[in-house]
């Protein structure tokens, strides 16, 4: 990773933006004037609700090289960050830029702040770094600690996920490996 590091925040909504606080993104704002790290500025952009607009936002970003770590967060389902990890080492083949998740709060329902933590915790495959010693990056503290983690964390080498196969199968041909599998044979 380049001696000062190139960070760029992508966030899913204008309500994230406002849940992740001030702090994270004042500490970043200070790093940038400090001369310490160049931010590259805030993003908010939904993976469901723009697509095509966040797809071209990271293959640009991979073409011109000019990000070392994107810090992505969301709530409720929270798919930006894990899709964001994946579309970079899977479709673009990207080994430079890190993703850093955090999971936003639902202040309201404990359950869609659990969803969010597990739906990026629980990425299969991942590369995305979302938790440091004090625990998973969730809602505003969390949010600061992955922005400081971004700044002075260390960072393993990104290597390229394992693509997985695709299989077609007929209806009859699915019904078949699903008998035929050791796994149905111990449910009935």
């Amino acid at each position: 990773m380049n001696q000062k590091r190139r960070i760029a925040v992508l966030v899913g909504s204008d309500n994230d933006l406002l849940q992740q606080g001030h702090a994270g993104i004042a500490f970043l704002a200070e790093q940038a004037r400090a001369g310490t790290i160049e931010l590259l500025g805030v993003e908010t952009m939904s993976v469901h609700g723009v697509h095509d607009e966040w797809r071209e936002y990271l293959g640009e970003r991979h073409a011109r090289q000019d990000v070392d770590i994107i810090i992505a967060g969301a709530g409720m389902a929270a798919h930006l960050p894990g899709m964001t990890d994946a579309v970079l080492g899977h479709a673009l083949k990207d080994r430079q830029i890190h993703v850093v998740g955090v999971s936003f709060e639902d202040r309201n329902d404990d359950e869609n702040t659990r969803a969010a933590e597990l739906s990026i915790a629980r990425v299969p495959g991942k590369r995305l770094v979302c938790a440091d010693a004090k625990g998973q990056f969730t809602g505003p503290d969390g949010f600061l600690r992955a922005c400081q983690f971004a700044v002075r964390g260390e960072f393993a080498a990104l290597d390229l996920p394992k693509p997985r196969k695709h299989v077609s199968r007929s209806i009859s041909e699915a019904l078949r490996f699903i008998e035929e599998s050791p796994e149905h044979a111990t449910k009935i």
